[in-house]
């Protein structure tokens, strides 16, 4: 899992995490594919929100920049910002047929749980 974790600075324990994983069942063929989603937690991470699904469909690695590995995880974050929680991501679809690469940075508006 590649996490963004925010703590909301007006409401003591309230956290926020957008993450990437491994989608179930991805690995067990020629490579693995990453989903996007959000999750909440109002008592500081003793319980959270069912995971929110912030992709549309899940990215294979190999659409992904590569350096040093695939370029997703540094791009992670979460803010909270005029009463909503702003989580940052990466997404990225299949590469042009002439292996140009489709990958760019996203954000969220999301309401905070009551």
């Amino acid at each position: 899992m590649i996490p963004g974790l925010g703590a909301d600075p007006a409401r003591p324990g309230h956290l926020a995490l957008v993450y990437a994983y491994y989608t179930p069942g991805s690995c067990a063929g020629s490579g693995c594919a990453l989903g996007i989603a959000f999750v909440q937690s109002p008592d500081g991470g003793s319980t959270w929100t069912k995971p929110l699904r912030l992709d549309v469909e899940p990215m294979q690695m190999d659409w992904l920049a590569e350096a040093e590995g695939r370029m997703v995880g540094d791009y992670f974050s979460t803010a909270f910002a005029a009463g909503r929680i702003v989580p940052v991501f990466t997404l990225a679809i299949a590469p042009s047929t002439a292996g140009r690469l489709h990958e760019a940075i996203f954000a969220a508006s999301l309401k905070p749980l009551a």
